[in-house]
């Protein structure tokens, strides 16, 4: 049998008194039943194929659109991080009185952190070290709004035709400008900031911090101590003054800044680094040089968390006052 069975054309052919007809018109629509299952079966098959095909057709045009849409995202990721690395302060001058190393190590999505030692006139240096929630070109841009709103020439930090070694803006006074100029509700990021000018004559060191890690105080003989004063974070309102404190640094004497990219890194078993262990490296390892702290410090923070690397920037920032110029600046 080559064809499709005519089941209409075969019942007709028997009686409708053969006894044998109920059998047949049975057996019949077990065959025609059959034959129906294979048709649908077919049928079924052919739909998935063509869904299937169809899908993979979807499937391939969404790959496709994403791919373009992540080499885009790593364009501005890399575009993000060139721009970060940028702002990094240059070398201070060797003659200078104040010697300065760091250790700065982004993580790979891009954070916010980026500090300045920026010389207002020829006597003072600022020294601004900032944290901007979140991750990204986002968080980036803001890095560069306050990097430019912290420039000596923006008139926010320092007013150079004020006397012959300029004016200096308050360092409290400078936090609170920021607290109005990058609210939350307009760029939906909050930052910390430690913002301090060191007097290279007197060694006088004035500061305002605003939700940042405390910084330490090393004297020559390693004694440390924490700078406490310190405001609500950047961004939210909360500071219309932000309190200010100073010391007057004695030769040898350095300062400690960093992120909570390294109190906050952890171990394998979820436990924070901390400040009581930047402490104690800085205790263990205050005789060295500033560069080689520095890297003593990262060393010590990458053993802590065993090569599972830092998920957030790492920024660790030395200053040292070797007493007042030999002539004034």
């Amino acid at each position: 049998m080559t064809g499709p069975i005519d089941f209409d054309e075969m019942l007709a052919k028997v009686a409708p008194d053969n006894p044998n007809r109920s059998f047949l018109l049975k057996s019949l629509i077990e065959i025609r039943a059959g034959q129906d299952d294979q048709a649908l079966m077919t049928r079924l098959m052919t739909g998935l194929v063509m869904k299937y095909a169809e899908s993979e057709r979807q499937l391939n045009r969404l790959n496709a659109e994403l791919r373009e849409k992540q080499e885009h995202l790593d364009a501005d990721l890399k575009a993000a991080a060139v721009i970060q690395t940028a702002l990094l302060p240059k070398p201070l001058p060797a003659a200078s009185n104040v010697r300065a190393a760091w250790k700065f190590v982004p993580c790979q999505s891009i954070g916010g952190d980026v500090f300045l030692l920026t010389p207002l006139g020829k006597r003072y240096l600022m020294v601004a070290v900032v944290d901007i929630s979140g991750h990204g070109v986002p968080s980036a841009m803001v890095t560069v709004s306050v990097c430019q709103f912290l420039q000596p020439q923006a008139g926010t930090v320092f007013q150079p035709g004020a006397g012959p070694d300029g004016a200096v803006v308050p360092p409290g006074q400078v936090l609170a400008s920021l607290d109005r100029e990058f609210p939350y509700f307009r760029f939906k990021k909050t930052f910390s900031i430690f913002y301090g000018v060191l007097d290279r004559v007197t060694g006088r060191f004035t500061f305002a911090n605003g939700g940042h890690p405390q910084p330490f105080l090393q004297t020559p003989d390693g004694a440390l101590t924490t700078l406490e004063e310190h405001g609500p974070i950047i961004g939210m309102g909360l500071g219309s003054t932000f309190p200010e404190g100073s010391l007057t640094l004695s030769p040898g004497s350095r300062l400690t800044f960093y992120s909570d990219g390294l109190t906050e890194c952890r171990n394998p078993s979820g436990e924070l680094f901390g400040d009581d262990r930047v402490r104690d490296l800085l205790a263990a390892h205050h005789a060295l040089p500033l560069p080689d702290l520095a890297a003593a410090i990262h060393a010590g923070a990458s053993r802590f968390v065993a090569g599972a690397g830092f998920p957030d920037d790492f920024t660790l920032v030395h200053l040292e006052f070797a007493g007042p110029p030999a002539s004034p600046a």
